[in-house]
């Protein structure tokens, strides 16, 4: 969360838990005062150029970078195609949390923990046909873009002590092309859609001092898979509902390396990584 700096009246408001959203501090330890920090990551013009260049020389008709704004590789899925995806997926249950994360996170939204669980676990898919249902922009295709963030972000980092890396597995390979050649269009097959979901992938495409939080990708991976396009129901009452999976999920993660500092890695500076180049 991010507030204005010089805006004394916000921080106290912020104290006094007048505003709904709260910066992750206040939830670890509500007698903590605000101090927003924010990581910033500009993907609005991640065109890719030699790309943009192919298709404008064989379509006169195309536009090139000058006129246009890219369009970020971590779009999602079905943004990128601009259709619906096929319901092939099984849709998944709410995150549950307990312990220390339940505590946290009950004591900043506690009305509405259970709604979600009874909201995205019990209800069902819309009865109308898939063909039915109309295809817009909605809040969990902005949450599943926020997971192909984190992954890649995560993918591609590794502890100050790193050695470089000289057989990387399947599993990282796959990811890193498909990352790397994903390109927003109707007409192309997302390579995503091949990324296997299971703990072991995970571990697998991580770096091993950061296997740990594979649990948590995996998981968030799972929650964004299926076309939630076609729960309307779930979508008008509770729009953030993959919003709030992703948070619970975080929010377990920082707990668990809370209560075990030898958990928290110093990341060597970004793009240090081998991957694959």
């Amino acid at each position: 969360m991010m507030a204005p700096k010089d805006n004394g009246q916000y921080y106290e408001d912020c104290v006094d838990g007048y505003d709904d959203a709260k910066y992750v501090n206040q939830v670890l330890n509500p007698n903590q005062s605000p101090k927003p920090a924010c990581l910033v990551i500009d993907l609005e013009h991640s065109a890719d150029l030699d790309y943009i260049a192919v298709v404008s020389a064989e379509n006169k008709g195309s536009k090139n970078f000058a006129e246009r704004k890219g369009t970020p590789k971590f779009i999602s899925r079905s943004i990128s195609q601009g259709e619906l995806l096929p319901p092939h997926y099984i849709f998944s249950q709410m995150p549950k949390l307990d312990g220390q994360s339940y505590k946290l996170h009950i004591s900043c939204t506690d009305s509405t923990y259970e709604a979600y669980n009874k909201a995205v676990d019990e209800g069902s898919q819309s009865s109308s046909k898939p063909a039915a249902t109309r295809f817009t922009h909605q809040l969990f295709h902005d949450a599943e873009s926020t997971f192909w963030v984190i992954s890649w972000f995560l993918a591609r980092s590794a502890p100050n002590d790193y050695e470089m890396e000289n057989k990387p597995n399947p599993e990282l390979q796959l990811f890193v092309n498909g990352m790397e050649a994903h390109y927003p269009s109707n007409n192309t097959t997302d390579p995503r859609a091949s990324f296997s979901t299971m703990l072991e992938a995970w571990k697998q495409i991580l770096h091993p001092r950061l296997v740990d939080v594979a649990p948590m990708l995996s998981e968030m991976h799972k929650y964004i898979l299926p076309e939630w396009g076609y729960r309307l129901e779930l979508n008008k009452e509770y729009p953030e509902h993959a919003h709030e999976a992703l948070m619970r999920l975080l929010l377990r993660e920082i707990v668990r390396i809370e209560d075990d500092k030898t958990k928290d890695v110093v990341f060597a500076p970004l793009g240090t990584r081998n991957l694959l180049e």
